[in-house]
């Protein structure tokens, strides 16, 4: 009955990891549709829209280039065009449809606290780039976050933006721009250029999701955390197993054997606030994965 409890709990502390991933619409920018001459990054709006889709010319556009290369295919690209009308002139997206820019666009579950993804940047004219969220409960606002930048981004770089503080949530909003939209309204300042890929809660891809081949059980309390963690795990019986603990970059923080039914406790009184990964590996194969939160 104890192996059964803590592989339930296993199940659906995995779920919500991999859930946590999932909720943003197409949030690695992989599928499109066509539409006349463009292509519209699936349960996104854009700038696209507002023109006529005969045109040749469209800000928002789908590429190759992306991040982390072992990690989809494709990324969303958006540019400026300050001497075409109105949203014409902007690289502009956000979840949803045209009247998804203050409203709910998109369920969420659980309680996140960090959006994470990867941006590369070109500026010009003083532009300023501008990926925001808003969480809503009941269609009505109650968290969010920014990230503001003018910096030239050349190469793809990590962002992670905090959401305030907040109760509950059921839905949110993403919009991503290639210029401070609520300083200079709809007009950018220069031809700028962003790319934005795989969008995330809490858990910054690093790559590719591996394969888990359930063989073992795994479970990590209190979680959230705060000083310090007990792990309690089962693995084959005469099969050396290691236990490791990645930060949300992949950095290994923690290495450990393990063999048979082990309680482990561990200090994480040096490990900042943040999401972390659990995992456990057999021989050269991944046997379970969960993620832990610490929070002081």
């Amino acid at each position: 009955m104890k192996t059964i409890y803590k592989n339930s709990v296993v199940i659906f502390l995995l779920f919500y990891a991999i859930n946590s991933l999932a909720q943003i619409p197409n949030s690695g920018f992989e599928n499109w549709a066509s539409v006349g001459n463009y292509h519209q990054p699936t349960g996104w709006w854009c700038s696209n829209d507002s023109i006529d889709e005969m045109n040749s010319y469209f800000p928002v556009t789908m590429s190759s280039d992306h991040f982390p290369p072992n990690a989809g295919s494709y990324s969303i690209r958006l540019e400026n065009q300050p001497l075409l009308p109105s949203w014409q002139s902007g690289g502009i997206a956000w979840t949803g449809d045209w009247f998804g820019n203050d409203h709910p666009a998109f369920p969420v579950s659980g309680h996140p606290l960090i959006l994470y993804g990867y941006y590369k940047y070109f500026p010009q004219n003083n532009d300023t780039m501008d990926i925001h969220i808003r969480l809503y409960k009941h269609g009505v606002d109650v968290a969010g976050g920014v990230f503001y930048n003018g910096t030239p981004a050349e190469e793809w770089t990590s962002f992670s933006i905090p959401i305030s503080s907040y109760e509950d949530a059921d839905s949110a909003r993403i919009m991503i721009a290639a210029w401070h939209v609520e300083t200079v309204g709809l007009i950018p300042l220069g031809n700028s250029v962003l790319f934005a890929d795989n969008l995330s809660f809490d858990n910054l891809i690093t790559s590719a999701r591996p394969l888990i081949i359930p063989v073992s059980g795994l479970y990590v309390y209190p979680n959230p955390a705060n000083h310090q963690i007990q792990i309690e795990l089962v693995v084959e019986q005469g099969i050396q197993s290691q236990l490791e603990i990645f930060n949300i970059f992949g950095q290994q923080l923690y290495i450990g054997s393990v063999s048979n039914e082990s309680g482990i406790t561990l200090n994480v009184s040096d490990y900042p606030m943040g999401v972390y990964c659990l995992r456990l590996t057999t021989g050269n194969k991944l046997t379970d994965e969960t993620k832990f939160v610490i929070m002081r």
